[in-house]
């Protein structure tokens, strides 16, 4: 678990050095940008650190290297232009090669996709509907489906990757409707049964579950805890006043105690 986030810490680092466009004034300085726009003899742009807007006298400007933006599809012979240019800022630019390598390495997987990722994803989901398809083996092959994803700098497969997790985490979730439906819907609101909607909730929640769900979720469990508590009350009335004897009195105090110390109370308050 530890080097899974500090990979998705190494990742996260990495996107966001090149997040932006980079531009090469014809001196050899560079600067990233997160927008830029030209107006007259000038570019206007605004940095990754934010502040006002700064600007570039165009005579000044050499080259501006555009990043590849996750989520947008290109074509190969644009993935050559970005290509060339950063082959051409690179012989102008020697100093700057360490800076343009990310941005390289991006367009060349536009141009030259890996094509294992998308089979290795299919076999990823075929385990996964192999699986007892528990919010835990999701959560599993999900951060595993996701670990492709630092193959794919450039984010071509990415729709792909998400469209898969997304499918198998509606798989769980219907899954655990159904199972937490009957727990709702169960004769006798026990505390095993509490328990077992509990968990099935938890699970659920784990499982990437939107705010919506979480929403619907805790409404289904409130459900059963009261349930529970209605429950478990009749149950200590019912034995108390069926021997009306001092039996009877420790079994319905056994039950109470039970219940005041079940998640069923400590959830409440």
């Amino acid at each position: 678990m530890k080097r899974t986030v500090v990979a998705y810490m190494l990742f996260a680092i990495a996107v966001t050095a090149t997040a932006g466009d980079l531009i090469i004034s014809k001196d050899g300085t560079s600067v990233w940008v997160v927008s830029i726009r030209r107006e007259g003899s000038a570019v206007y742009y605004r940095t990754q650190e934010g502040g006002s807007e700064k600007s570039l006298a165009v005579s000044k400007l050499d080259l501006i290297i555009p990043s590849v933006k996750r989520g947008r599809t290109y074509t190969p012979a644009t993935a050559e232009k970005a290509l060339k240019r950063i082959r051409r800022a690179i012989s102008k630019h020697p100093k700057l090669s360490k800076q343009l390598q990310p941005l390289k390495q991006q367009w060349d997987a536009v141009k030259n996709p890996d094509m294992s990722i998308k089979p290795s994803v299919d076999a990823l989901v075929e385990k996964f509907g192999k699986s007892d398809k528990s919010p835990k083996t999701f959560q599993k092959i999900a951060v595993q489906i996701e670990m492709l994803a630092f193959k794919d700098a450039a984010g071509v497969h990415a729709d792909y990757i998400r469209e898969a997790i997304d499918k198998m985490k509606k798989e769980v979730y219907a899954i655990g409707s159904a199972k937490l439906d009957a727990h709702v819907d169960a004769k006798r609101q026990t505390l095993d049964n509490f328990v077992s909607a509990k968990r099935i909730v938890d699970g659920l929640k784990m499982a990437r579950a939107s705010a919506d769900q979480k929403t619907y979720l805790d409404g289904m469990l409130a459900s059963v805890r009261e349930a529970t508590l209605v429950y478990s009350l009749k149950a200590s009335e019912a034995v108390f006043f069926d021997k009306k004897s001092v039996g009877g009195y420790l079994s319905s105090m056994a039950i109470l105690d039970d219940l005041s110390l079940s998640e069923v109370v400590e959830d409440k308050t």
